[in-house]
């Protein structure tokens, strides 16, 4: 029953009413036990034919209200694996990025540490791939040169390296 789009997506629309959701966002605070809840056990525990992946929250909100820009970032709890995928991770970055009127090329980047990044659930989950928050910002952004010496912390065992403190002293004969 649950193969067909027009099923899935009624269901949905059924569901918004149900709980009375005005705007789009709303969904954000939806659960898999709301979902169990209204009906929407045996949806969550179905498999796509075509693609024999299950269907989750994001996905049928996507497919419900393509032209709404889900992030997935906003629900209490991100679909597996999203947070491998570097295209999620700068989506996200880019998010904060915003939220804190910071443009990655700018001086205001220096500013921006790990903890104010911390703040924003999921940020810990991203930094958990890098060895320090440098080098996420590097791999994130490759188009931008940072200079590295104009972030407050540069980054874990950067000063352990004993090559850093010849860099450091020749960036620092250039000031």
């Amino acid at each position: 029953v649950w193969q067909t789009k027009k099923i899935r997506v009624d269901y949905i629309k059924w569901l918004r009413k149900k709980l009375k959701i005005k705007q789009l966002q709303d969904f954000y605070s939806t659960n898999y036990e709301i979902f169990y809840k209204n009906y929407g056990f045996g949806l969550l525990h179905s498999k796509d034919i075509k693609t024999g992946e299950g269907f989750t929250i994001l996905g049928l909100l996507k497919e419900s209200y393509p032209n709404y820009k889900w992030n997935f970032w906003l629900f209490d709890e991100a679909p597996n694996n999203v947070w491998k995928d570097l295209k999620n991770q700068r989506a996200f970055f880019d998010w904060v990025l915003k939220k804190e009127k910071i443009r990655v090329n700018t001086n205001k980047i220096y500013d921006f540490t790990s903890s104010k990044f911390k703040k924003y659930k999921g940020a810990n989950t991203i930094l958990l791939n890098y060895s320090n928050f440098f080098e996420c910002l590097e791999k994130l952004y490759p188009e931008v040169t940072f200079d590295r010496f104009k972030f407050f912390h540069k980054g874990r065992g950067f000063w352990e390296d004993e090559t850093n403190h010849r860099i450091a002293l020749l960036y620092l004969g250039k000031k």
